[in-house]
């Protein structure tokens, strides 16, 4: 699933950012989420990284395993979203 927005394709949903930029203190307000943003450096903490990822199971309806949660897993958008979609992939009828 590819979304054009503004400045080029990004391969996630609205609701992906709807999740994200609540949690991104240090990102300007009109600023693009783009996959290879650094989300530490956006203002993600520990804390923060806990609350997506419930959140993210929550709206998207799957289920993380503990080895997918990693810091290399919430080092950016595009990281966090490679896992999702392989999730949603697998978890679609006629897979897994």
């Amino acid at each position: 699933m590819t979304v054009a927005t503004g400045g080029g394709p990004v391969p996630w949903d609205d609701s992906f950012e709807k999740l994200l930029r609540p949690l991104l203190p240090l990102l300007p307000p009109r600023t693009r989420i783009v996959p290879e943003l650094d989300l530490v450096a956006a203002g993600l903490d520990s804390f923060g990284v806990v609350e997506l990822l419930a959140e993210v199971e929550d709206h998207y309806g799957i289920l993380l395993d503990d080895e997918e949660i990693t810091a290399q897993a919430v080092e950016s958008p595009a990281t966090l979203w490679r896992i999702v979609s392989a999730h949603l992939t697998a978890e679609a009828p006629g897979h897994g």
